[in-house]
């Protein structure tokens, strides 16, 4: 305990360098939250924001701290999600949920769009003052759906390209996915991009104009409240890699560099461990048969689904993502917060969470032995696995984290939401020129462009 003449002496700049002037002991930031006072006065108090996915996990787990946040500064906050079991852990964060029955595999014609007319009805019904949608599916969906709300404002969030234009195979589908893009987001007052390489990608192909886009580098990390324990050096090294099992993760090259460190160094002490589920739904999914043929070959541990990811980040020693592509890693962010060293790849949404050498160190893409050169130099050299670790952990905080990340996507909603003065007056619906001249609710299905889109659409992976 401490006296009323030593409070000022517990007031410390905020962990990130934004000068905030709450006391040490009462900034969230201190348990990983972002600070409202940073964000908080930004947004006015009673905004109705509606948020759409198309996976109950990814709503609650990416996006579950930042809904949180806006309900306790006194937003009201409604999901969009398809039934699943974390929708009651969205209902525990003091969220309206909507249940919204979108099919992340649909490709008929008639279903998908009863599924945008439902939406729009929904959105109809609802009247958010601003509709943030992530992942493609939902993106377009959302965006088509809302010109039956003009007043509301619509942000999308580009998580990724994801595996369709990482492989040469999927041509046919990157342009139709294009093409949906280039039409729905025409409604978006913003798009967030993770990296800048696809904002780079979405401008050189002209799918959105320059002016619209913005980069957010993640969803805002939660850093964990307690510091990682010191592990023996004595002990049985551990690599750890957690991702959906799909082509595009880099599982195959895991295991095949796996399998040549335990070839050319049989003794080495350690053990590799794979975390996570086959995707079927996706384009590049790997089999069951080859993924048990690729562990049991190359000596790798696969435990499948995890609850409890936390507690393997805390007993690993080397976190491994060798992917071809993403938007930002969510999984290489949260092993740097809890300081561990990262290996992952030369790739766009990779290669910008780390300073290579300094807080990781990075592989060439799909190069099995490049990624095996880098496990063991890390293997080798537990004070180098420190080093890369704390670094890491410190980059994080400071880039990544959630009070970090949390201003600036307020930032962006207040960029497109009506002042404070004229959210508390009636106002006029937000009419674009290019809404205003499209019927507010088509009775049929769109043009021969979306309408053949839809058919083909890709099937989406969180």
């Amino acid at each position: 305990m401490t006296g009323p003449g030593q409070e000022a002496d517990r007031r410390t700049p905020h962990p990130t360098g934004t000068g905030c002037d709450r006391l040490a002991e009462a900034c969230p930031a201190r348990s990983g939250t972002a600070c409202e006072s940073h964000w908080g006065r930004i947004l006015s108090p009673g905004l109705h924001l509606a948020f759409l996915g198309n996976q109950d996990f990814t709503l609650w787990k990416f996006r579950g701290p930042w809904m949180k946040a806006l309900r306790e500064h006194g937003c009201r906050v409604t999901v969009l999600s398809p039934p699943g079991p974390y929708v009651p852990r969205l209902r525990e964060l003091g969220l309206e949920v909507r249940e919204f029955p979108l099919d992340r595999t649909g490709l008929s014609l008639p279903a998908e769009w009863r599924t945008i007319r439902e939406l729009g009805a929904g959105l109809a019904e609802l009247r958010p003052d601003l509709l943030h949608v992530f992942m493609a599916k939902p993106v377009i969906y959302g965006c088509l759906a809302a010109h039956r709300t003009p007043q509301t404002r619509v942000v999308a969030t580009i998580t990724g390209l994801g595996s369709i234009f990482v492989h040469r195979r999927f041509r046919g589908m990157q342009f139709l996915l294009k093409t949906l893009y280039r039409i729905s987001l025409r409604r978006a007052s913003r798009v967030i991009f993770q990296n800048a390489d696809d904002r780079e990608f979405f401008q050189q192909h002209r799918l959105i104009p320059a002016s619209k886009a913005v980069v957010i580098r993640g969803n805002g990390i939660v850093m964990p409240g307690r510091p990682r324990l010191p592990r023996d050096p004595r002990a049985l090294a551990t690599v750890l890699m957690t991702a959906r099992l799909i082509e595009s993760k880099g599982v195959r090259e895991y295991c095949q560099a796996a399998g040549r460190l335990r070839q050319r160094r049989p003794a080495l002490p350690s053990r590799f461990v794979l975390i996570g589920t086959p995707d079927t739904d996706s384009p590049d999914a790997l089999s069951e048969s080859e993924l048990a043929t690729l562990t049991a070959r190359h000596g790798v541990q696969r435990l499948g689904y995890q609850d409890d990811v936390a507690g393997w980040l805390q007993q690993a020693d080397i976190f491994c993502l060798p992917s071809y592509r993403e938007g930002l890693s969510v999984a290489c962010l949260e092993a740097m917060a809890h300081g561990l060293p990262i290996v992952t790849t030369d790739a766009p949404g990779c290669r910008d969470l780390i300073e290579p050498g300094v807080s990781g160190l990075l592989a060439p893409v799909a190069d099995a032995q490049g990624l095996a050169d880098a496990i063991e130099r890390l293997l080798d050299d537990a004070a180098l696995r420190a080093r890369l670790g704390e670094a890491g952990r410190e980059r994080c905080q400071r880039e990544f984290s959630a009070e970090r990340i949390f201003p600036q996507l307020a930032e962006v909603y207040a960029a497109v939401l009506p002042t404070r003065a004229d959210h508390a007056l009636p106002r006029e619906p937000h009419r674009p020129a290019a809404v205003a001249r499209a019927p507010a609710a088509p009775a049929e299905p769109p043009g021969q462009d979306i309408a053949v889109g839809l058919t083909s659409m890709p099937r989406q992976s969180a």
